[in-house]
């Protein structure tokens, strides 16, 4: 875990997102003097002469599994090798983010599948895939650090390291990008796990990128505020109340889910392999890789344009992706078949390489998106911690789309929605923030109940027979009882520890004190196999010898308030802190 004690000169921030990713960075002279100074790199694409803060979450590997290029560059490659048919035996990846959040727990043998469509390759662990893309923006940002502060003489471990994640991942997946991380050559010692929402909280905060009255009014003492974090593959909520000291508390645990903006891009390619039919737009993508990009950059282009009084859109066509068609089905006009199509009749036309929708189709391409996402605000607003709450911070890429504002202008009309400045910047800028005042945030909501599976007293009438261990003394108790440390929805002060527990072991013979961490969605779970109960992982305390079994205990105490679970232990005779570390991969 992270030393927040530890000196450093320089702080920077991976922002690895589903769509896009970037970082960011700025020194301590920086962030005391000038602390909107920070630095995003403008990462350039030569398909569609684009310039961005972001560069596409995606990676090339050679046929060997070693990486060949990132982002734009990984695009292109990739659509040279397409050209010619030369990319069977290569892997490239898109996306991959989505995989955590779609995966309840992880083992360290989980394989991605890669774009190429050719399955008699050996697949790739996904912790490869992870690092080697976290190595590639490692690398590229100290070239940068050197290349604009050379009289520092920066090196890896002169910088504390932020990674940003969704707050909505479970813990098995964090604890994932933290390893992925640390193989990417991150000194863990300096590593810290950055919630997206809150990172976007502090940025809109702590920089003046909002008017003065908009600061005055979000900021002020006892203010609560709702941080809605759209990004390309999830979207994050989060409530934050500001205290007396300006710091701020979580009043209502982040959540969200899997409707951002490729959910439209999705349904863009669904309605493109209905018009077209999927085999001819499978064929289309597999060998006309450029063609495919410009097109779904020139969609992302009018998606952010559209809005809810839009009548309609028009997108040009590529040609192969035409004469592809004719080739395929050369007795059928696609004029002929998009009209044969019931719910594209008189809703979609094609005009020569112009496919134009009208606003129902407009809506159907944003409804999977939309829909869940007023659904879920809706189900948050009348929480009673947040009824009080009037502004909304909209922040993300996804937040550029004014189809996305005007849906939440329209059914949250009580709401004043703020976006600032850099909207898609705001997570990878708070980040940076983040790391150079890790306690701004003084408290968290604890999203489940975690605790201990332990034996306790047997209950007769009450706990099944099954379930009985003894001790020594031949004293009966029941194993896999669920051992309370946090309950869902309890206030935890940020990088405290909580209440300590005390457990030994059941027989003078046991060298170690083995603790199996377990999550619950309920309040109050007795066992650890009740429904909605999960593994999270273990650790082990080794125990010095004793002739007493009640001699060899340890008092186990754990901290949530971070980003992520740390636990200690005592050994309680000899009171030595017993390092432990806590296994959440398989």
């Amino acid at each position: 875990m992270a030393d927040m004690s530890r000196n450093f000169l320089l702080v920077a921030a991976i922002d690895f997102g589903t769509t896009y990713s970037g970082y960011a960075f700025s020194t301590r002279h920086q962030f005391a003097t000038e602390r909107e100074r920070i630095f995003a790199f403008q990462w350039a694409s030569s398909v569609g002469r684009l310039i961005s803060p972001k560069t596409p979450t995606c990676a090339l590997f050679k046929p060997d599994k070693s990486l060949d290029s990132c982002g734009f560059r990984a695009e292109e490659r990739y659509a040279e090798l397409a050209s010619d048919n030369s990319h069977r035996n290569w892997y490239f990846f898109k996306r991959i983010k989505m995989k955590m959040y779609q995966k309840q727990h992880f083992e360290r043998n989980f394989v991605l599948e890669d774009d190429t469509f050719h399955e008699d390759k050996d697949p790739m662990l996904a912790i490869d895939v992870f690092s080697a893309i976290l190595k590639f923006f490692k690398d590229h940002l100290l070239g940068e650090c050197w290349k604009q502060l050379p009289e520092m003489n920066i090196g890896e471990t002169d910088i504390r390291w932020v990674l940003t994640v969704p707050a909505i991942w479970n813990d098995s997946a964090k604890q994932f990008m933290r390893e992925a991380a640390e193989m990417a050559g991150l000194p863990k010692e300096n590593l810290f796990l950055a919630l997206e929402p809150e990172a976007a909280s502090l940025f809109c905060k702590l920089i003046p990128t909002l008017t003065m009255v908009e600061r005055k009014h979000i900021f002020k003492r006892g203010t609560k505020y709702i941080v809605f974090d759209a990004g390309g593959g999830t979207i994050d909520i989060t409530v934050h109340k500001v205290l007396s000291s300006g710091n701020l508390e979580e009043v209502h645990k982040a959540s969200g889910g899997d409707w951002g903006a490729t959910r439209v891009d999705e349904q863009f390619v669904e309605l493109l392999s209905d018009l077209f039919t999927h085999e001819v737009y499978r064929a289309f993508i597999n060998n006309h890789k450029y063609d495919e990009l410009d097109l779904m950059e020139d969609f992302e282009v009018k998606k952010r344009s559209l809005g809810l009084d839009v009548t309609s859109i028009t997108i040009k066509m590529p040609n192969s992706l035409l004469q592809t068609y004719s080739d395929m089905h050369p007795d059928l006009e696609l004029t002929n078949r998009i009209l044969s199509i019931p719910k594209y009749s008189n809703k979609v036309k094609l005009v020569a390489d112009k496919l134009k929708m009208d606003s129902d189709i407009v809506r159907e391409l944003f409804s999977s998106s939309c829909n869940p996402i007023v659904q879920h605000l809706r189900s948050i607003m009348i929480k009673q911690s947040v009824k009080d709450a009037k502004t909304l911070l909209l922040v993300g890429g996804f937040s550029e789309s004014a189809y996305l504002q005007d849906t939440i202008l329209t059914h949250f009309p009580d709401l004043t929605i703020i976006i600032p400045s850099e909207p898609s910047l705001a997570v990878v800028k708070g980040a940076v923030l983040y790391g150079h005042d890790p306690l701004i945030l003084e408290s968290r909501i604890c999203k489940l109940t975690y605790g201990v599976a332990t034996n306790m007293p047997f209950e007769d009438g009450l706990d099944p027979e099954d379930c009985v261990v003894e001790d020594e003394s031949g004293n009966r108790f029941c194993t896999n009882r669920f051992s309370v440390h946090v309950r869902i929805g309890q206030l935890l002060e940020t990088n405290s520890y909580q209440t300590s527990h005390t457990y030994r072991t059941l027989k003078k013979e046991q060298n170690d004190l083995r603790f199996y961490i377990y999550t619950s969605r309920s309040d109050n779970p007795r066992y650890t196999t009740d429904s909605g109960c999960e593994y999270l992982g273990q650790l082990t305390l080794r125990m010095p010898k004793s002739k007493n079994s009640k001699d060899r205990s340890a008092h186990v105490k754990m901290k949530f308030g971070g980003t992520e679970l740390v636990v200690s232990a005592k050994e309680t005779v000899s009171r030595k802190k017993v390092e432990a570390k806590l296994k959440l991969l398989d």
